[in-house]
């Protein structure tokens, strides 16, 4: 066994006998109770940072040094896996959007307290399990051990997709969110998937850890297809996933896109799909089949004292997407809880800016503030973090009624309504194109652009990896 803080500063020593440099730290590979060590990273000459492979340079592990097979001269430099973790650098400083990200990735965490005060923080970061001492070495693994073997066939799955993705090879995942007080992100999100339908083939998946609204407007029952039946088929590796994912499928008719609906009684069913590297396989999986998955997102995101599936979930999707999209309302109470969820985001989450589109939804819906200071007001409080608004989003009654009378998502019950046509203007400025698709692309797949990047001409189009 080998123990991260004996093996830093430790030297590292080539078969000529010569030390080359120190070691930094060391990338391990998750899924097991006993993570397995691939790679060694070390300082070399003039701080000269190195990165080679366990399995074929490192040769035996001493009280005072490591040893490697071969002479410096035949070193050749290895690169970080998607599914590899760096333990140094990915924990030091952990926050709960880096126990997020390890989680995506199929690692489970264990917290260590030595006071209440220390457990409550260990919960507020959502460490899958928490120890307080007493204990033994026994009791520590047996918490180690708890739900590994469910967990252990998500992290192949999730790391050999997560280098797809990253490179390019499928297609992206946005995450729409809104906050307390109904600020219309769930009706967005259907709005936006619905546009993207028109052009590419998007899916909605409704991944709101509190229960959704789909299935009674679809008037479809998610025990017959849902996030739960794909994370227990990816858990069993069933050959059959891509003919039942066809199945479980609703929506399609009449304007509305393809939808994923969300699990069936959440409180008793959504731990089976939020389990360490579950999520992230959900969303590649999805990936590899359209060129745009829009994932509705429920609105908690504050961890409590216990457990709570739905935050996790919710937290996971937010941390696993290629691009956010929050969602604020236009009255006074919704702008606050709005802004309280991007606080939330940057800080705790550490969901970089670049990654974040902001709407504003509702403009001079009844009770809602459209005064110059406030759009002033929302304009500076954006600025600080770096952000604007994306799009100012008209309150549309007309479109609203056609929707409840039609049963279509808001955006096509009055297509050239002031509400579809800034959505579409949005969309636009959120995906670009390029000059030629690729000759074994089947069809165009739409292309995240840079905050500021201006959009091509309107051809075949590639993903965009942050």
């Amino acid at each position: 066994m080998i123990y991260l803080t004996r093996m830093m500063g430790k030297p590292v020593v080539d078969a000529a006998g010569e030390t080359i440099g120190t070691i930094s730290d060391i990338a391990i590979s998750p899924g097991e109770v006993f993570p397995r060590v691939t790679a060694l990273a070390f300082l070399g000459p003039g701080k000269t940072p190195f990165m080679l492979s366990w399995r074929k340079y490192v040769a035996d592990v001493e009280e005072d040094r490591v040893t490697l097979q071969v002479p410096r001269a035949e070193l050749r430099f290895s690169y970080l896996q998607p599914d590899e973790v760096l333990l140094s650098h990915d924990l030091r400083g952990l926050d709960a959007g880096g126990v997020a990200r390890l989680r995506a990735k199929g690692l489970r965490t264990l917290g260590v307290a030595l006071s209440d005060a220390a457990a409550l923080r260990l919960c507020e970061l959502d460490v899958d399990a928490v120890a307080q001492p007493p204990f033994s070495l026994d009791d520590l693994l047996e918490r180690l051990r708890e739900s590994v073997v469910e967990h252990a066939k998500l992290a192949p799955i999730g790391a050999a997709d997560v280098s797809a993705r990253e490179h390019g090879g499928n297609g992206n995942v946005l995450a729409v969110l809104g906050s307390k007080g109904a600020p219309g992100a769930s009706e967005l999100a259907l709005s936006l998937a619905a546009l993207v339908a028109r052009r590419w083939r998007g899916l909605l998946v409704e991944c709101d850890g509190d229960g959704g609204q789909l299935a009674v407007r679809l008037d479809a029952d998610p025990q017959q297809g849902s996030l739960l039946g794909l994370a227990r088929a990816l858990q069993r590796d069933d050959p059959e996933l891509h003919e039942l994912l066809s199945r479980w499928l609703v929506g399609g008719k009449r304007g509305w896109p393809q939808v994923l609906l969300a699990a069936p009684d959440p409180q008793q069913y959504l731990p089976e799909v939020v389990i360490p590297g579950g999520v992230q396989a959900l969303l590649d999986e999805l990936s590899q089949r359209f060129a745009l998955v829009v994932c509705d997102v429920g609105q908690r995101l504050a961890r409590g004292s216990e457990p709570d599936a739905a935050v996790r979930l919710h937290r996971d999707i937010l941390v696993s997407a290629d691009a956010v999209i929050l969602v604020l309302g236009s009255r006074q109470e919704q702008l606050h809880a709005g802004f309280r969820q991007l606080q939330l985001l940057l800080d705790e989450l550490s969901v970089t800016g670049e990654r974040i589109r902001v709407i504003v939804n509702g403009q001079g819906a009844p009770g809602a503030t459209a005064s110059a200071e406030t759009v002033a007001a929302i304009t500076h409080e954006l600025d600080k973090q770096g952000l604007r608004v994306d799009a100012w989003l008209a309150w549309d009654a007309k479109a609203l009624h056609a929707s409840v009378r039609l049963g279509l998502p808001l955006a096509l019950a009055r297509p050239r309504g002031r509400y579809t046509k800034t959505l579409q203007k949005f969309l636009d400025s959120l995906l670009v194109s390029t000059a030629q698709p690729e000759a074994d692309t089947q069809q165009p797949q739409p292309l995240l652009a840079k905050r500021g990047e201006s959009r091509l001409a309107e051809e075949g189009v590639l993903p965009w990896r942050r």
